[in-house]
Order: C-alpha cells, then structure tokens, then sequence
C-alpha cells in the first residue's frame, strides 16, 4: 500500500497566512453585524496544555477584534 500521510496530503491546507485569515475573519465579522468577538479559551493545567493555550491565545489576536479570556 501507499503512505497515508503521502496521499492524504492537501497542498495548502494548513499553510500559516495571516492576511488570508485576517481577510476571512473580516468577512465573518460583516457577516455576523459584529466589530468584535470575545472568546473564552479553557485548558487543563499541564505545562503543554498550558503552552498550547498560550500559543492558540497569540494567534487568536492576531486578528482584528478578537478578545481572548
């Protein structure tokens, strides 16, 4: 047989591109009447689960009007 991961593959499927994103969630946000979205973002507290929700928690406002508690 083949390589799951090899032909599973979808090319740009998860690329990192913050003006894409930055540009969908504009959309959504006209979309939905809102200026801005407060999200509640919950973990356990193990040092990766923390690391994890730190790193989430730094992407998520990259984006215009996002509040992370």
């Amino acid at each position: 047989g083949k390589d799951f991961a090899d032909e599973s593959y979808v090319k740009g499927a998860v690329d990192y591109n913050l003006a894409e994103a930055k540009k969908y969630w504009a959309k959504g946000l006209k979309e939905t009447g809102k200026k801005s979205v407060s999200l509640t973002l919950l973990s356990d507290d193990t040092d990766v689960a923390k690391r994890t929700t730190e790193f989430v928690q730094s992407q998520l406002t990259k984006l215009p009007g996002v509040k992370i508690t």
